[in-house]
């Protein structure tokens, strides 16, 4: 595989000349495929790889107030954090409850750790970074192709609304589903970006990362192909993948993914 993404050719490939983007272009119009259902998280963005710099921060502070060695504080933290998803999923509360059981299992008053939560919150008025050959590729869908382009993510709304413009995403958009950052995203959300993109299910490809929340319900509401990256967040890789995923290394070898499907 060679990947849009990371040829030194990028921009010439985008157009319908170029020889690759023919073979895509063709292989579109024989699948009748019309649109894009995407995730966004760690198919597109950098996220977990974000998020864990900002948690290295955030548990450095509490090393520094606290004396505890950093390895060990990293392992509560991850184990409270464990809990806390399962509880408040990707809403940003999940970090007051790892505080308030850190607190309480080093015996610290929670205001000792006011500053490194306040901190730790900040990372919602930032956007994780492009993964390389992201917006190629949506440059490739929308502006080449001629796709609609649906995005069906799971996160915080205003942490959303900060990733699409500091990357100037609503270019790439037709239409944008957020499902409750208290829950999982599942078939209901994906049906939602399906009824958003006026097709039916069968002229819609779908990609994403996880298996419970993008390939399972992806799957069920039968999309014509789906194109997978390898997951990034622990949870994202938790149940059994269904048959017919095309898997791809990342986002930047979507081309190659769409000729492979059958």
């Amino acid at each position: 595989m060679t990947g849009v993404g990371y040829n030194p050719g990028m921009v010439e490939r985008l157009e319908l000349e170029d020889p690759f983007v023919q073979q895509v272009a063709k292989k579109i119009e024989k699948l009748g495929v019309e649109g894009v259902l995407l995730d966004l998280d760690d198919h597109f963005l950098k996220t977990t790889e974000f998020m864990h710099r900002h948690l290295g921060i955030f548990v450095e502070r509490m090393a520094e107030q606290t004396g505890q060695d950093y390895l060990s504080l990293w392992e509560m933290m991850k184990r409270h954090s464990d809990a806390a998803w399962g509880l408040y999923h990707v809403s940003p509360v999940r970090w007051q409850y790892v505080v308030e059981q850190m607190s309480w299992e080093l015996e610290q008053p929670e205001s000792l750790f006011q500053e490194a939560h306040r901190e730790l919150l900040g990372m919602y008025d930032q956007s994780p970074e492009m993964i390389p050959g992201g917006l190629t590729v949506l440059r490739l869908m929308k502006e080449t192709l001629g796709l609609k382009v649906i995005w069906v993510t799971n996160a915080n709304v205003n942490w959303t609304i900060a990733k699409f413009d500091q990357h100037n995403l609503w270019r790439y958009t037709d239409n944008l589903v957020i499902a409750d950052e208290n829950g999982h995203k599942g078939v209901r959300d994906w049906w939602a970006g399906v009824t958003l993109s006026g097709l039916p299910p069968e002229m819609l490809l779908g990609g994403g990362d996880s298996i419970e929340g993008d390939f399972i319900p992806l799957k069920q509401i039968g999309v014509r192909g789906i194109i997978g990256v390898p997951p990034q967040f622990e949870q994202a890789g938790n149940g059994h993948r269904p048959d017919g995923v095309t898997m791809i290394p990342s986002i930047g070898y979507w081309g190659e993914g769409v000729l492979s499907l059958c």
